[in-house]
């Protein structure tokens, strides 16, 4: 998991750079960053990668779309996790 950390926080800085903080290849490793802070146990840290992550499923794909749904429901355990 720690090498996993600093690929995923590039790929990140690459999304963001080149296609924007609203793109969902952007939202996609924002995703996966809060899986890895998930599983070293900072769910703190997870929870507003995964709220960002929904921000942007949802305004590119649609508040109907499968992608959304899936991006609730990672928020949805998250949140449960946090007894929130």
């Amino acid at each position: 998991v720690d090498e996993a950390l600093p690929l995923i926080q590039r790929a990140l800085a690459i999304n963001r750079s080149e296609l924007g903080e609203n793109h969902p290849n952007t939202a996609s490793s924002l995703a996966w960053l809060a899986e890895i802070y998930q599983l070293q146990g900072d769910f703190e840290s997870a929870l507003p990668l995964l709220a960002r992550d929904h921000d942007i499923v949802e305004h590119s794909r649609g508040p109907a779309h499968p992608d959304t749904a899936s991006s609730l429901n990672n928020l949805a355990v998250l949140m449960y996790r946090l007894g929130k």
